[in-house]
């Protein structure tokens, strides 16, 4: 079950990303980097498959940013987050 709300809420962003607001460029790299980590370990298939060194760590700091000006991309990380740590990562 959390792979299928994972791949729901990359989906989610990938909308976000290329019909939301406009996004600083710094912004936008971060995003696009949780994306593309996340979308690896579904690729991979394992759930414990390592990601980066540290991949995650700035996601709770991302979600918090975006609670105000971006509420539905927090929305969407706060789902990938819960995702995540379902899956033990």
């Amino acid at each position: 079950m959390p792979r299928n709300q994972l791949r729901d809420s990359i989906s989610h962003l990938q909308e976000e990303l290329s019909t939301g607001d406009p996004l600083s460029a710094e912004d936008r790299e971060q995003l696009e980097s949780v994306l593309g980590e996340v979308s690896g370990i579904l690729e991979t298939g394992e759930s414990d498959s390592s990601p980066s060194e540290g991949a995650f760590d700035n996601l709770p700091t991302l979600v918090e940013r975006f609670e105000t000006t971006h509420p539905s991309l927090a929305a969407v990380l706060g789902r990938i987050a819960d995702s995540l740590s379902q899956l033990g990562i």
